[in-house]
């Protein structure tokens, strides 16, 4: 980076390529540090501080709009606007600057006549964002760093009043040290944040242009003797059959001691443990780990090492925990391989990016998770009728209180009944992800019949390549086995489908072009997996019977939107029947 001619920030600074880091810590991994053994078993540590959710914050165009008072003085704090932090502010508050998707273009094209490295001074959204902290006398007796695990796309930094630092990279985390400034009792953190910079130029592709705090914010204190950057390799010989684990350990303090590195199995068996005085600020430690599982994709086989720093007088002053998975990529003859093997790639590229809050965590589909998840019966009658007789049940939610939905089971014989669903319509909402009911059944019923689309998965807008006819798998197939798990699986078109024991006993559903999906887990056992293999055995069989799933889009392979005619507006109603039968 070039020498700055200045300690203080100036805009020149947005414009200027080779300024993008001022007073940030030094890049250091990311492993989990804990002041006891006792936090680190429980993943809870006091050496990191949450500065996630309300914040204040202040909007201003560009740069010579944004008030500097606010970066020094808490006078104007409770004028300002609560949002929430992680967000991106196009989604938080897009009446201040609406979201802006473009693909090949630069978004300023047209807009203005810009020349690289040059950033607009009319439009360049400012937003200045403060946070008060409060903290104890033993925090502030540690070495005080914060962490911005991400910033888009220029941020500059003051806690209580002073000047901290500067950075740039969108997607990279950024530490700065807050010890000079911060002091017993309650902090004010201000942060202010630029749409544009330099790095603007090159963090350019087809995505929607936001900027934001979009990850989390955290404090991190220091102890005495502290484990700043950890390296871990695994180099494999003997045809992939022997595994070393190579550990690089730098650490900062004024009390070197000693590191005790130990490496555990998932079922907490050790495999291998080591000691190393630490006689200076970078150690090396390495050894031979025989009988492990490698990692890939398909089977990530993870080992947890832990390293225990104690100080001269033998005292634990920090537990560091990573996971680690053995593994050796190369290139052999042009190809890539993994542990030997040529990799196969499975999933897509994406953005990280949420549809409704940009990068954030929190979700305008919410309202239909609610309803769907958190919904109880409200009411529930017995009406009698051409010798037939209906129970209603009608489905609301607190938050919703003059919204129900209405399921009605109708019993016209020993075994089978008529069920069926009325959605009333709900205003002033995004278009419907689905309609319909799911049902968990025992966990014995798990061959699957089907009049319908198939043999696989296929939605409203992706069953050109299916064919009308008779399907059959088992429960367990009826996943699609996506790198991330996710719901998935769904078969459309269907007039009939049973699902039944190894003796043909079970259920059957009949209907008007249903959609169905049939396999062993929950929608939220499937969000919370990262990977198939995590997936435990199920105790039930997921039965889901809809009248409609919105379409899936992506008809470009990559941003086209979900088609009009494959969308289902939340204001209209909706009433579906189908017919459920003992077998």
């Amino acid at each position: 980076m070039k020498q700055i001619a200045r300690e203080r920030f100036e805009t020149a600074w947005l414009s200027n390529p080779e300024i993008f880091s001022v007073h940030e810590l030094p890049d250091c991994s990311d492993h989990a540090f804990y002041a006891t053994m006792a936090e680190a078993d429980a993943d809870a540590s006091s050496l990191v501080k949450s500065l996630d959710g309300a914040w204040k914050a202040h909007f201003a165009m560009n740069p010579s709009e944004a008030p500097d008072t606010l970066l020094t003085s808490a006078a104007l704090d409770e004028t300002l606007r609560e949002i929430q932090v992680p967000c991106e502010f196009q989604m938080e508050a897009p009446e201040w600057d609406p979201p802006h998707y473009v693909n090949t273009q630069y978004p300023w094209d047209g807009h203005e006549a810009l020349q690289a490295p040059q950033v607009s001074e009319v439009y360049n959204p400012t937003v200045t964002c403060i946070r008060h902290f409060s903290l104890s006398l033993p925090q502030v007796q540690q070495r005080t760093v914060l962490h911005l695990a991400g910033v888009e796309a220029a941020v500059l930094v003051y806690v209580n009043g002073h000047e901290v630092g500067y950075a740039e990279d969108s997607f990279t985390p950024h530490r700065f040290d807050l010890t000079p400034y911060v002091h017993v009792g309650e902090n004010r953190l201000a942060l202010r944040v630029f749409k544009r910079c330099t790095g603007s130029w090159m963090e350019d592709q087809d995505f929607w242009r936001f900027s934001g705090i979009h990850r989390s914010v955290s404090l991190h204190f220091y102890p005495e003797t502290h484990l700043y950057d950890l390296r871990v390799r695994t180099p494999l010989t003997d045809n992939y059959t022997r595994a070393t684990l190579e550990t690089r350990l730098r650490v900062m303090g004024a009390s070197l001691g000693k590191a005790k590195l130990t490496l555990t199995d998932k079922a907490g068996k050790t495999l291998w443990t080591a000691e190393k005085p630490l006689t200076a600020l970078e150690s090396y430690v390495s050894a031979e780990i025989p009988g492990v599982k490698l990692w890939s994709a398909e089977e990530p086989n993870l080992y947890t090492l832990t390293v225990v720093l104690t100080n001269a007088q033998g005292q634990v002053t920090e537990v560091c925990r990573t996971k680690v998975g053995f593994r050796q990529f190369e290139m052999k003859d042009k190809i890539m391989c993994l542990n030997g093997k040529r990799i196969v790639f499975h999933g897509v590229n994406r953005h990280e990016f949420d549809c409704d809050r940009g990068n954030g965590n929190n979700i305008q589909q919410g309202v239909y998770h609610l309803i769907s998840r958190h919904s109880a019966c409200s009411d529930a009658d017995i009406q009698q009728e051409a010798g037939r007789t209906t129970l209603v049940y009608r489905y609301t939610t607190p938050m919703l209180p003059d919204f129900a939905v209405t399921v009605r089971y109708t019993v016209h014989s020993q075994d089978a009944l008529d069920v069926t669903v009325d959605w009333p319509g709900l205003p002033n909402q995004p278009d419907m992800p689905a309609l319909g009911l799911s049902f968990q059944l025992d966990p014995r019923l798990t061959r699957v019949r089907c009049y319908g689309y198939g043999p696989d998965e296929n939605y409203i807008d992706r069953r050109e390549g299916a064919y009308l006819g008779w399907h059959s798998w088992n429960a367990a197939d009826g996943m699609t086995r996506y790198c991330k798990p996710q719901e998935s699986g769904n078969r459309t078109g269907v007039q009939v489908v049973s699902v039944t024991d190894a003796d043909g006993h079970g259920v059957e559903i009949s209907g008007d072009n249903l959609e169905v999906s049939v396999q062993p887990w929950l929608p939220e056992e499937l969000e919370a997996a990262y990977h198939p293999s995590d997936l435990m055995g199920s105790v039930r069989t997921v039965l889901d019977v809809a009248m409609f799933r919105k379409g899936i889009g992506g008809d470009d392979s990559w941003g086209a939107p979900v088609l009009p005619q494959f969308c289902y507006p939340a204001d209209k109603p909706y009433t579906f029947t189908f017919t459920m039968k003992a077998l």
